[in-house]
């Protein structure tokens, strides 16, 4: 070890450091020491997370430098190192074959784990570090989760931060995490920030992007923000910014999804006094849907509901389409409106059926221009082989 040592100071552009003691009598100008400050899991912690590369065996080290992003070699004796690195994006493995070395060799004079109770926590290279804001999929804690996501990028930078719709199905293991519920006027500063400082028609693809199913929608949100109100209007003619088409992109897929439900909705007539439609779409489009029926049917009383998130786009005749989130209870008298039939039901399967021809059946086809995932509440495909 002393002689691999002396070999990589002589490089001279390199200052090495180490926290398990290899020759007390050693001294170098670019060689320190830290045996004596690493003696809990949290002092080890954090000398790694300040490091820009390390080399070290088959130990803890690897795993703590992983996670802080770091290049790291690392010497295994054991020969199914490959499985143990195999989701470790930043290590390198040097295979050992000769067992009777040993590497293993760190003592911590405090064993206790309880990291966030300790003050050398407090001291992690902040850099090194994200702050996620968290918040649940409506418009108002969207917004509200940008507002205070930004607020605290100007205190710390906007590449610390990330945003991600709720539920998290798992955290990472050092970042921190904040919810934020919804707030009304920080949810209208933000909403009359970009359409005052960028323009309407990027509120509208801002609007889009807030309904996409999509895992990184709402980082894509800010980072098409932070282009737009350093550019403004013209941040929608910036094709080869990747920013802005992921914005662009998600636009078209809700856009997409929208105009498919559009002619894909089917209601149930109840006593021909209510009309109920059942959607399950991936993205929050029962709204938009509903812009398009208001037009179509504005004297009649309907609702769409989305069974995915129990809410119910509802019109009164001749009203406003609003939107309500719906309770349990509330849900389950709704799901069985789908259990009416009437005579139109029947119509609209004979005519479905007559219509075909049995020659030209073509199923590939028909799945690719109605998926079978859009299908579920379409009343001619219920008694139909798919």
């Amino acid at each position: 070890a002393i002689d691999l040592l002396k070999e990589l100071l002589e490089l001279e552009e390199y200052v090495i450091v180490t926290t398990l003691q290899i020759d007390s009598k050693f001294k170098h100008n670019n060689f320190i020491d830290l045996t004596n400050e690493s003696k809990s899991i949290n002092d080890f912690i954090y000398i790694i997370s300040n490091m820009d590369k390390i080399i070290t065996a088959d130990t803890s080290t690897y795993h703590i430098s992983d996670a802080f992003m770091i290049p790291t070699v690392t010497i295994f004796t054991d020969k199914s190192y490959e499985k143990k690195i195999k989701y470790y994006k930043y290590i390198k493995a040097i295979y050992v074959k000769d067992k009777s070395k040993n590497f293993s060799n760190f003592i911590y004079e405090n064993e206790n784990l309880t990291l966030y109770k300790l003050e050398a926590w407090k001291k992690l290279k902040i850099d090194k570090i994200m702050k996620i804001f968290t918040c649940k999929d409506r418009l108002e804690d969207i917004m509200t989760c940008i507002y205070d996501a930004w607020s605290e990028a100007l205190r710390i930078g906007h590449d610390q931060i990330q945003l991600k719709k709720e539920p998290i199905l798992q955290q990472t293991m050092f970042d921190e995490y904040v919810h934020v519920d919804g707030d009304n006027v920080k949810a209208e500063k933000v909403i009359r920030s970009v359409r005052r400082d960028i323009s309407d028609e990027a509120y509208l693809d801002v609007y889009y992007a807030t309904l996409s199913a999509e895992e990184d929608a709402l980082q894509a949100i800010y980072n098409f923000l932070r282009v737009g109100f350093a550019v403004g209007s013209k941040v929608l003619e910036q094709y080869s910014n990747p920013h802005v088409m992921r914005m662009l992109e998600l636009r078209r897929k809700v856009g997409n999804e929208s105009h498919h439900f559009n002619e894909f909705a089917r209601f149930q007539s109840l006593d021909r006094k209510v009309y109920v439609s059942h959607l399950e779409p991936k993205s929050d489009v029962i709204m938009l849907v509903g812009r398009h029926f208001a037009d179509r049917m504005p004297s009649e009383h309907w609702m769409i509901i989305d069974d995915n998130r129990k809410t119910a786009c509802v019109h009164p005749k001749d009203g406003t389409n609003y939107l309500r989130y719906l309770t349990d209870d509330e849900f389950e008298s709704l799901r069985k409106t789908e259990q009416y039939e009437d005579e139109y039901t029947e119509m609209w399967k004979t005519f479905f059926q007559a219509v075909a021809i049995k020659e030209r059946e073509n199923y590939v086809c028909q799945r690719n221009l109605f998926p079978i995932w859009k299908r579920k509440h379409a009343v001619e495909f219920r008694t139909l082989r798919i």
